[in-house]
């Protein structure tokens, strides 16, 4: 179920205002079905309510109750005291990037933050000042991978729009900074045949990123590099780039990662800052979202076209343009002054 078949839902609902203020307790049951990994349990032939309680180890009364609620909303599908897959439900088995997502949305740390929503609109501070600062970035958990994967469900189609409006076939060298597992770098050397990339990200990226090089055939165009964008950023790039970095960030901090981002590139270096900008396009109900998750979890949130410019001046850069793309998010444009 895409998001606009799940918005048409809730325009036919007899109360699509009571249908959003509770929507918190169907996604907590969501939550569930994926720590439990019911959706594996079930597999191809299907489960009764008892057998997944064995399993599981939970009680079959509360379980069946929560089993029922979710196969009228297409994660199941009830037939003669069996549950089995329902439409969206394939996307809750482990490995995928979906279930990730929700894996990363159901933490505690996460319904902390939001549970806690009012004391962050009073005073003004996140919430990760007061709940475990971690919330959504650290896969303290021992799952290792746990955000990349997630951040592919987030963004899922955006690199390749990305990709399809950043030509940068004049350039030789990027360096994408916080560039995770190098989803996005590895699209942007596909499409820029001439181009050769460096991925800059914490040390424990390196085994996720160094796969996803592999995969894409560009072990001889790409390499990662291990470092903190708040200690250093490695010189000698043309173009440096920054997606969905700053927006985790306060100010003090994003200008300390666009100084350090300065202080590596030459005069007249490309930096590309690749997020939503406020004001740039329609409302949009996933960028809202998003900037929703950065106010509970993160001092970042995201910014204007004039707070990117300001930022950008205090650290050295100029900004000459802001392009939309095919997703909700646009490219900053900004050269080395």
């Amino acid at each position: 179920m895409g998001r606009r078949q799940a918005l048409r839902l809730v325009a036919e609902s007899a109360s699509p205002l009571l249908d959003l203020a509770g929507g918190y307790i169907l996604a907590r049951a969501i939550h569930m079905v994926e720590e439990l990994g019911i959706l594996d349990l079930i597999g191809t032939a299907g489960a009764s309510s008892a057998e997944l309680a064995v399993s599981t180890g939970m009680h079959q009364v509360p379980l069946e109750r929560l089993l029922h609620a979710l196969s009228g909303c297409g994660v199941l599908v009830e037939q003669d005291g069996r549950f089995a897959c329902g439409p969206i439900g394939a996307a809750l088995r482990r490995g995928s990037p979906d279930a990730a997502a929700v894996r990363l949305l159901g933490r505690k740390g996460m319904w902390d933050a939001f549970g806690d929503l009012r004391r962050t609109l009073e005073t003004g501070e996140p919430a990760l000042k007061r709940h475990r600062p971690t919330a959504m970035y650290d896969a303290g958990d021992g799952e290792a991978g746990l955000l990349a994967d997630a951040m592919l469900a987030f963004h899922r189609g955006e690199v390749e729009g990305v990709a399809a409006s950043c030509a940068l076939g004049d350039k030789s060298l990027a360096l994408d900074v916080g560039g995770g597992s190098g989803n996005l770098m590895t699209e942007l050397l596909k499409a820029n045949g001439g181009l050769s990339g460096i991925i800059y990200d914490r040390p424990q990226t390196e085994a996720a990123a160094q796969r996803r090089i592999a995969e894409a055939g560009l072990t001889d165009r790409c390499r990662f590099e291990g470092g903190s964008f708040f200690e250093r950023v490695p010189a000698g790039a043309d173009v440096y780039i920054l997606s969905h970095v700053l927006h985790d960030w306060s100010d003090a901090d994003a200008l300390s990662i666009l100084k350090n981002c300065r202080a590596a590139a030459g005069a007249g270096s490309l930096l590309l800052i690749v997020e939503s900008v406020r004001g740039e396009a329609d409302p949009d109900a996933a960028s809202g979202l998003y900037d929703l998750i950065l106010l509970g979890t993160t001092e970042g949130r995201i910014r204007s076209r004039e707070e990117h410019r300001a930022l950008l001046e205090q650290a050295g850069f100029r900004l000459t343009d802001v392009q939309a793309t095919s997703r909700p998010v646009s490219i900053v444009r900004a050269v080395a002054a």
